[in-house]
């Protein structure tokens, strides 16, 4: 009976193992390859969130107020009535305190008579022809300025050549550096608006004992810096006209011409110092020897707030 059943049991081993040759062979499966290491993924570290940043005139800082303001808070602010700033003088040589010092110009030729002064002036001009070139500046202290009072400066064509191009004379301030023409507010100018407040202003008058109708001299007015080649960096004020009479002349630097050049010079060379000048001007015929022009008062002023 034993036998009888391990005959039956190998007889149903082998059906089974024939099972899967029966039907449609199933597809090959290629097995999967083992698993490669991962690389490591970076770890970024943990970061604050950023903060949103705005420029200060987009979130302007406020100070803490009180819960309840006080009532001058509440209040809308009163107008100002500040005065405007008032106009300062950079520059106000009167010449009340002239000793007489004279000045000589001879064809080129400088000499000095008289006390030595306290201003730094200096005479220009171009090669005489057919004839001696004599100048001559006298800080007079004789003759009365419009003031009444005596003292003014005295330029003089002492001798006038038939040809002459141009002369004339620069006015640089005080005899030491730290009294010239420094102007500090000047050097801070960087268009034409800003020559606006700075103003030149003078006396003047002309006279010459020989001439026997009224005199009329033609004379023109410079603003240049102290620097090489000035007259190209000029702020050029134009002509005034000089009589017996005493005039003022009374401009704003933003109504010359060629101000840009000044302003380009100012901001690309740095002068030291400035310099007026004035210098004949029309025709040659119209000046005669003897021919003086007198200057007074001499203001350069500023309104710029300070």
């Amino acid at each position: 009976m034993l036998r009888v059943r391990l005959v039956i049991f190998l007889a149903i081993l082998l059906s089974c193992a024939g099972c899967g040759s029966r039907g449609a062979s199933a597809p090959a499966v290629t097995p999967a390859p083992p698993p490669q290491p991962a690389e490591p993924m970076p770890v970024e570290p943990l970061r604050e969130p950023p903060a949103t940043t705005k420029s200060v005139e987009e979130t302007p800082v406020l100070p803490d107020l009180p819960a309840d303001p006080p009532a001058a808070l509440s209040q809308p602010p009163a107008e100002s009535t500040a005065a405007p700033a008032a106009t300062a003088d950079l520059l106000h040589e009167s010449f009340a305190d002239a000793a007489g010092s004279i000045r000589w110009n001879r064809d080129g030729v400088k000499s000095f008579e008289g006390p030595l002064s306290d201003r730094t002036i200096y005479f220009f001009n171009g090669p005489p022809e057919d004839g001696p070139l004599v100048m001559r500046i006298v800080e007079d202290n004789a003759i009365k300025g419009p003031d009444e009072q005596p003292g003014v400066l005295a330029l003089t064509w002492q001798e006038i050549p038939p040809k002459l191009s141009y002369s004339g004379i620069t006015y640089l301030g005080g005899r030491t550096g730290e009294d010239r023409l420094t102007l500090p507010p000047l050097k801070l100018a960087k268009t034409a608006e800003d020559l606006r407040p700075f103003r030149l202003k003078f006396r003047h008058k002309a006279v010459n004992e020989s001439r026997t109708e009224p005199i009329s001299l033609s004379v023109g007015c410079r603003f240049e810096p102290m620097l090489g080649d000035s007259f190209a960096k000029r702020v050029d004020l134009g002509n005034f006209t000089a009589t017996g009479e005493w005039g003022t002349f009374d401009m704003s630097l933003a109504e010359g011409t060629n101000a840009e050049a000044l302003l380009a010079a100012i901001a690309n060379e740095n002068p030291t110092s400035f310099k007026v000048v004035w210098a004949q001007a029309g025709k040659l015929a119209d000046y005669q020897a003897g021919d003086t022009l007198l200057i007074d008062d001499i203001v350069i002023s500023s309104d710029m707030p300070e």
